[in-house]
């Protein structure tokens, strides 16, 4: 399944969708890991599966089946006033070997009891090519390596409202 194109619903249709990608991320917990592989850097991000296990075994999967047919995308929310948390959602449609859809959510500023993320976590996001996810508890070796999204701008964007 492709990801949704929101900027093709009506404004009201449009802010439910986005409200309701926010309400279903997956928290991301920490983000581990910068590393260059060959020409590529690859930035290494813990995810909280809350027990979704289509989306926790995408590190077996990838081991089984190889590099999956993976869509990726940034979608961005910066806070509307001062001391309200910043949302980043790097949306991922997976349609093989095995169709799975999810958000990683990105916390910036304190708020809401999660843990926030430093705003230079966005310098290497934009660098990235490859991002390394990395599920609960799992080690090192056991996880699912992605394809970066290309389009850089809604984090650039959201970087200059965070300051």
């Amino acid at each position: 399944m492709a990801l949704d194109d929101l900027d093709a619903l009506p404004p009201r249709e449009q802010r439910a969708r986005a409200m309701q990608l926010v309400d279903q991320a997956l928290p991301c917990t920490a983000i581990e890991q910068a590393m260059l592989v060959g020409t590529s850097i690859m930035v290494g991000i813990r995810v909280n599966s809350r027990a979704r296990a289509d989306a926790a075994n995408l590190a077996v999967l990838s081991l089984v089946f190889g590099d999956a047919d993976v869509e990726t995308g940034w979608l961005a929310f910066a806070p509307p006033a001062p001391n309200q948390v910043a949302v980043l959602l790097l949306r991922v449609s997976i349609g093989q070997p095995t169709p799975c859809d999810f958000t990683v959510s990105f916390r910036f500023q304190q708020g809401q009891g999660a843990p926030a993320l430093d705003p230079s976590v966005l310098a290497l996001l934009v660098r990235a090519q490859r991002l390394s996810l990395r599920f609960d508890d799992s080690d090192t070796l056991d996880q699912a390596v992605i394809d970066a999204p290309t389009d850089s701008s809604t984090l650039t964007s959201l970087g200059r409202s965070l300051g």
